[in-house]
């Protein structure tokens, strides 16, 4: 019996070891397809230009657009980055300008120029999760998150518009560092170039 007992212990005790490896590669996983997708997304190319226009919908069906152009320089594949925003309309944002120097070791550096009052304001790293011209984004999600800060698990992979993809749930290691509870992000499985993502909040 002692003998039986002794036996079930070991097997019981490699199955939580195996269960314990399992979870922890499956973590590093989805860590290393985030890190993929966002090499891809945000170190195409040596730099970018992009004509961007966000619209902004409230509960009520109210629509507002802002039209901004975008341009990034690569300082170095996977490290620092500058990243300019220029406003085209509506109105009360236009000639508004926000830039960012983004590092991948520490806090990134933001600033605001506000033309009317000819004025450049820097974006403390401590509001970072504030509004970004008015809409649900914020400073943050622009520049975006360092892949640390979130845990990643492969929630399921499915097929979107005919190509393969992951999807992957990310949640804030520390609860009081982000605005949401977690995201849902649908990434291609051959070219990690990332199709949808889903922002949820605490609620």
């Amino acid at each position: 019996m002692k003998g039986s007992v002794a036996v079930c212990g070991v097997v019981a005790l490699a199955s939580i070891l195996f269960s314990t490896s399992a979870l922890a590669q499956e973590k590093l996983a989805a860590e290393s397809i985030v890190t993929r997708s966002q090499q891809v997304s945000h170190y195409a190319a040596n730099d970018m230009k992009a004509r961007v226009l966000m619209r902004l919908v409230s509960k009520e069906g109210k629509e507002r657009i802002r039209e901004m152009t975008m341009l990034r320089l690569d300082r170095e594949d996977g490290g620092e980055q500058k990243y300019f925003l220029y406003f085209h309309q509506p109105g009360d944002v236009r000639d508004m300008t926000f830039m960012v120097w983004k590092h991948p070791r520490r806090d990134d550096e933001r600033w605001l120029f506000i033309p009317a009052i000819k004025l450049v304001r820097r974006i403390a790293a401590n509001d970072k999760r504030s509004s970004f011209v008015g809409s649900d984004f914020s400073y943050e999600d622009v520049s975006g998150r360092e892949v640390e800060e979130d845990t990643h698990t492969l929630v399921r992979e499915e097929t979107r518009e005919g190509r393969p993809v992951f999807v992957i749930r990310s949640a804030p290691k520390e609860e009081k560092s982000a605005d949401f509870s977690y995201r849902l992000a649908w990434i291609d499985k051959e070219t990690f170039v990332l199709w949808r993502e889903e922002y949820y909040d605490k609620r």
